[in-house]
């Protein structure tokens, strides 16, 4: 089957995608790079543990960088008696559209369709095998009712695309008539634009022997948001509210050499951090640390984290005792191109 090709061009503030299918193409404007490219990453996040107030967060350690997530927890179960509670690792809001474009940190190419973000996990340096799930949710829990339907659920399933085109005509007026499709917004290259989302969920049962500590490590890929930006961008492409970006930042990016002429484009990467249990344990995680990571040294960061300093060329770091996170984390990378 011949598939469509997305190209998207940058003018300033506008943004232009063109999609040439088998037989025509389709242009689409957004007014800025955040609103073009929220469809292509996906928030990063830590575990949840159902049931995980009766445990002691004693330490969490947070690595993030654009190529590899990793969190370290320490967790003490000041009971009686052994506990065995659920984790989960969720992904939320996948869009359903088969024309979004998620990116993985090493490369798309190499993503496994059952452990699309790659996650390794082990508990006291033992390998967990986590089980993945995925739902399909438009106000509310609708998986059942499409795949009865025939709706494929895994978005990163080689053949999604394909068996979303082959959806039976009667198939599709059905989902017309259920609001769950939608034809005045048109997806690239396509004649309806799913209105549900996708939800996944790594998930295993996690035992914690009777006062003792029992950790649990976890790695994965993240899939980052991106676009191309320009020397005169930055203002227009990126909220300074939300980065926290300084006169210093936006300096550094327009004294750059590769930045000085408007043909050149850098690269623009958001990073989310969704806090998860975190934000809800009474006295807060015993010990933490965040480590932020960059590429390399002409890379620019910014993140409205406070206390978060550079501590190396790379490296950006901050620790506390009792630590509370108060809002999700957001990180902001411009990787500078070479001109050649």
């Amino acid at each position: 089957m011949q598939k469509s090709v997305l190209t998207r061009l940058v003018f300033g503030s506008f943004v232009l995608s063109i999609v040439f299918g088998p037989q025509s193409f389709l242009l689409t404007s957004t007014a800025t790079a955040q609103e073009a490219l929220n469809y292509s990453g996906l928030p990063v996040t830590g575990i949840h543990i159902e049931g995980g107030q009766a445990l002691k967060p004693l330490r969490q350690q947070v690595f993030l960088s654009l190529s590899d997530i990793h969190i370290h927890y320490e967790f003490g179960n000041e009971t009686n008696h052994d506990l065995s509670l659920p984790i989960i690792l969720p992904f939320e809001t996948i869009e359903a559209r088969p024309a979004a474009s998620y990116v993985r940190g090493d490369e798309a190419q190499n993503m496994d369709p059952n452990n699309f973000v790659g996650l390794a996990a082990q508990a006291n340096g033992a390998k967990i095998s986590p089980t993945l799930s995925f739902s399909l949710n438009y106000d509310g829990d609708i998986t059942e009712q499409m795949a009865a339907l025939g709706i494929p659920t895994n978005r990163f399933a080689p053949d999604y695309e394909d068996k979303m085109r082959a959806l039976p005509a009667d198939t599709v007026d059905k989902l017309k008539s259920e609001d769950l499709i939608d034809e005045e917004m048109l997806s690239r290259a396509w004649e309806w634009e799913p209105n549900w989302s996708i939800s996944a969920r790594y998930s295993w049962q996690q035992s914690f022997a009777a006062h003792e500590v029992t950790s649990i490590d976890i790695h994965y890929h993240p899939m980052v948001a991106f676009t191309y930006i320009g020397n005169d961008d930055i203002d227009t492409y990126i909220s300074p509210e939300t980065y926290c970006i300084n006169d210093a930042f936006t300096k550094a990016f327009n004294k750059n050499p590769e930045t000085l002429m408007a043909s050149d484009y850098s690269i623009a990467h958001w990073l989310t951090y969704h806090w998860r249990d975190e934000k809800s344990w009474p006295g807060g995680i015993g010990e933490f640390y965040l480590q932020v990571n960059k590429s390399d040294e002409k890379t620019l960061f910014s993140s409205c984290q406070q206390g978060l300093k550079q501590t190396a060329p790379v490296q950006y770091s901050f620790a506390a005792d009792s630590y509370k996170p108060a809002k999700n984390l957001n990180l902001l990378f411009i990787r500078l191109v070479d001109p050649d």
